[in-house]
């Protein structure tokens, strides 16, 4: 059971270490539930979980909105301040990476261990945020296809 388990206590020590809480909350409730054999809690998760945090992360960003709506003329300074446009250009080429990432994952899963140990590294040696999967598949997606092209 421990050799079964050894993955996520590894990333939970790790992640200890580093001082990354979301690393090490995320690997100890999965860790607990293996221990706990909930099996059915981890393919909940596994189904849902990705669904769950994105509208959670879309909550927050949205969240000054609800504070107060943006006028017409926060509105329209996205278009003429380049700051506010760079931003605009910038959310739009995102969220289309992390949709081929979407497919990415959903037509190659033998890439997502590689992404999981990117991610591991990035947050614990770079300081990132484990936030960007989606991304990050988006770039191995665009990786692949590059190397597609020049092989």
């Amino acid at each position: 059971m421990l050799s079964e388990n050894a993955f996520l206590l590894l990333l939970l020590i790790l992640s200890l270490a580093a001082g990354n809480r979301l690393v090490a909350a995320a690997a100890g409730l999965l860790l607990l539930c293996r221990v706990l054999d909930l099996a059915a809690a981890v393919d909940v998760l596994a189904a849902g979980a990705l669904d769950w945090g994105l509208i959670l992360l879309l909550l927050a960003i949205l969240a000054p909105a609800a504070r107060g709506s943006p006028g017409l003329l926060e509105i329209a300074h996205l278009f003429t301040d380049r700051t506010a446009l760079l931003a605009l250009v910038g959310g739009a080429l995102a969220t289309r990476l992390q949709g081929g990432g979407l497919h990415l994952l959903e037509g190659r899963p033998d890439v997502i261990l590689g992404l999981l140990v990117g991610t591991l590294i990035g947050v614990l040696l770079f300081g990132g945020i484990p936030v960007g999967p989606l991304t990050g598949a988006g770039l191995a997606a665009v990786l692949l296809w590059v190397a597609e092209r020049w092989s």
